[in-house]
């Protein structure tokens, strides 16, 4: 089983980039809704959270595990890998690399939390892969809480972004690295206020491609979703993002 985490629904983004390359896996996704937003917590608080979250899912069967958030991953993700190296774990990093390579004008924008803004990977992944271009990191709190709040594609989702985009956009940034992957479900409303010409870079895609190159599990295709939320709020959300998956059951973590 893989086992896909995250503190709400951003994840699931990933989840089904990876249904899609590996429609006979079988999945669970947690949400630690009870804890969320990760974003403005210490990082070691997040670690800890995080290892009780992957405790549940190697007791449920997980061998390979998402951690499907670039916060989680900065927090946690070495850690787990030496704390338990019989498991296999794929975490997330900020596309800069791939964000400058293709960036016609030199000019990249970073978009995330807080936590990921200010973190030394973010910081180390400018440092060896920013080149000759300007990289500019921009925070967005609050727009994981709209995401959760069913707004990601709300008009004044438009509004908010435009003003918290404002600098960069005069800065001439032509392309723009989604370092959350809530961020995903505010793509249209992002693509509203950047315009056509402007360059999103998305690594959920990667990030399933990497666990498709691990996964040698098996599986007969299940899926469940679990939080440690209110479950029926959760159900609601999931179905109002109108995934391109689905799970067999959605409840409590």
């Amino acid at each position: 089983m893989i086992g896909i985490l995250d503190s709400g629904l951003g994840g699931l983004a990933v989840a089904q980039e990876v249904r899609r390359l590996l429609p006979l896996a079988d999945l669970r996704y947690v949400a630690d809704q009870a804890h969320a937003p990760y974003g403005d917590r210490e990082p070691a608080e997040v670690a800890d959270l995080t290892r009780g979250l992957v405790d549940g899912l190697i007791g449920a069967g997980a061998g390979l595990m998402v951690l499907a958030s670039n916060t989680i991953s900065a927090a946690a993700l070495h850690r787990l890998r030496a704390d338990l190296p019989g498991s296999s774990f794929v975490g997330m990093e900020p596309a800069v690399k791939p964000a400058v390579a293709q960036s016609p004008g030199g000019v990249v924008a970073v978009l995330g939390t807080t936590a990921t803004i200010r973190g030394p990977l973010l910081a180390d992944m400018i440092a060896r892969h920013g080149g000759g271009a300007t990289i500019l990191p921009v925070a967005l709190p609050g727009l994981v809480e709209r995401i959760e709040d069913g707004m990601g594609d709300a008009p004044d989702t438009d509004a908010f972004l435009a003003d918290r985009l404002e600098q960069a956009i005069g800065a001439g940034t032509d392309t723009w690295v989604l370092a959350c992957t809530h961020y995903t479900f505010a793509r249209a409303s992002l693509e509203r206020v950047l315009g056509p010409g402007a360059a999103i870079v998305d690594p959920a895609r990667a990030v399933a491609q990497q666990v498709a190159r691990l996964h040698d599990l098996g599986g007969e295709g299940r899926a469940d979703a679990v939080t440690t939320g209110d479950p029926d709020r959760f159900a609601r959300q999931i179905e109002s993002l109108a995934l391109g998956l689905s799970f067999d059951s959605v409840g409590a973590a």
